[in-house]
């Protein structure tokens, strides 16, 4: 394995973890919150500087019929995780800094753009975890085939798809986002409100902030989890994309 993959890898998983870690604000403290998001920022443009060549590449060719559409799939969730990320950045900071009747809007756009993210994240995921599997087989050199390892990574697969499929309903997790972004879509343009009201709207959309302290295995099991039910279904959508185009190829030699 390259060094630059290594480092790849590495990035990712900081990643995917300190997002996470973002879900309970008072996972240290908000000073934390804040510097993480920071940091969290910086390594999306290093990611992006590693990956420049395929970004500016796909960028020139995107609606050229020769690229593949999983490729297009890919740029496209990339691109709109890109944005996702930078409206939680950004509305992190308006927050603090916007008028008392608009930080409801602001904190809507946080607290629904995360949801959001976590989708694209898993999307993310789902659509490249042959190469993450092929470069932690290359990292541990697994070369050989294992039915065993099969059958527990099987094993593993599903009981983090029951349980990340358990967290949505528990969580409410399409309902939030539902909500979030109606409540979004019918305050975009700015009204006169009271300070009174913005409180009470506050206090009824408290769901969406997180108000105990959480560990970080509580976050993964939680947030992970969900996460892992949009990479795991992308990833089987994707498999079997591939699977009928082989037995498609199969057929046509055969004929």
């Amino acid at each position: 394995m390259t060094n630059k993959n290594k480092i790849k890898i590495a990035l990712d998983i900081c990643m995917i973890f300190l997002f996470i870690t973002f879900f309970d604000k008072n996972f240290v403290n908000m000073k934390f919150h804040m510097l993480s998001g920071i940091i969290f920022a910086v390594f999306i443009l290093i990611h992006m500087f590693i990956n420049r060549k395929w970004i500016i590449s796909i960028s020139k060719k995107l609606f050229d019929k020769k690229i593949k559409l999983r490729i297009k799939i890919s740029y496209i969730v990339s691109f709109l995780l890109l944005i996702s990320v930078g409206l939680i950045i950004v509305s992190g900071f308006y927050i603090i800094l916007a008028p008392v009747n608009r930080k409801m809007f602001w904190k809507m756009i946080h607290y629904t753009f995360s949801y959001i993210s976590i989708a694209l994240i898993g999307i993310h995921l789902g659509l490249y975890w042959k190469w993450v599997m092929n470069m932690f087989k290359k990292l541990f050199k697994l070369n050989s085939q294992s039915k065993v390892r099969s059958q527990i990574a099987k094993f593993i697969t599903l009981i983090i798809l029951v349980g990340g499929l358990f967290m949505i309903h528990n969580k409410n997790y399409f309902t939030m986002m539902y909500s979030g972004i109606n409540y979004i879509s019918q305050n975009i343009i700015v009204e006169k409100e009271n300070e009174e009201t913005s409180s009470q709207e506050d206090h009824n959309n408290q769901s969406y902030a997180v108000v105990e302290k959480k560990s970080l295995f509580e976050l993964v099991s939680v947030y992970g989890s969900i996460m892992s039910v949009f990479a795991i279904i992308t990833y089987q959508a994707d498999s079997l994309k591939g699977k009928n185009r082989v037995k498609t190829n199969t057929n046509k030699e055969i004929a």
